[in-house]
């Protein structure tokens, strides 16, 4: 019983995963528009190729005045770099325009494929607030509980010898059906 307030929740955002289009504001796109909170002038020296070290994204952070030690970097472009925060509470992502140095926050309202991916996606005990480190915690009992229902059930199964072939025949089209969505993903 424990464990059903996650199966329901991994279901439902799962949803915002496959069927991206219902989450849409009607024009394709998801939520809200990015609004512009601030900008500054910046000239961080970024590498030309590859992935956006760690550094890097740090020292834009640190331009933007903000005081925090969740986030992560991509490339968006040859000469833009976004830096974005994974947060339950609030959307916001730094832009980095190289060829202009110029370092731009947006904002924008929470949306529901966005709210529903993150809670699904989210893991780790790197964010720097206690609802964060609290929902990581939650999740890591969760998937310790249902490596406990997996293991529990196949005891349960190899003690009631009668039910050997049926279940035999379960685990056996599982398997060969998670083959196959791998083999087709």
């Amino acid at each position: 019983m424990f464990c059903l307030p996650w199966f329901i929740m991994y279901g439902i955002s799962s949803l915002a995963f496959n069927h991206p289009s219902w989450f849409s504001n009607g024009n394709g796109q998801p939520g809200g528009q990015w609004k512009m909170v601030d900008s500054w002038p910046c000239s961080v020296e970024v590498p030309n190729d590859g992935s956006i070290p760690h550094e890097v994204a740090q020292e834009l952070v640190r331009t933007a005045g903000l005081d925090t030690n969740t986030f992560g970097a991509y490339r968006t472009g040859e000469a833009k770099i976004t830096v974005y925060f994974p947060s339950f509470r609030k959307m916001r992502q730094l832009i980095y325009r190289i060829d202009e140095n110029r370092l731009v926050m947006n904002e924008r309202k929470k949306f529901a494929q966005q709210f529903l991916t993150g809670m699904h996606a989210r893991g780790g005990f790197h964010h720097d607030s206690l609802l964060n480190d609290s929902w990581a915690f939650i999740v890591d009992a969760v998937c310790v509980a249902f490596m406990l229902w997996v293991v529990t059930g196949i005891i349960m199964w190899l003690r009631v010898p009668e039910m050997r072939s049926m279940g035999a025949v379960f685990l056996v089209s599982g398997f060969l059906t998670f083959v196959g969505f791998m083999v087709l993903l």
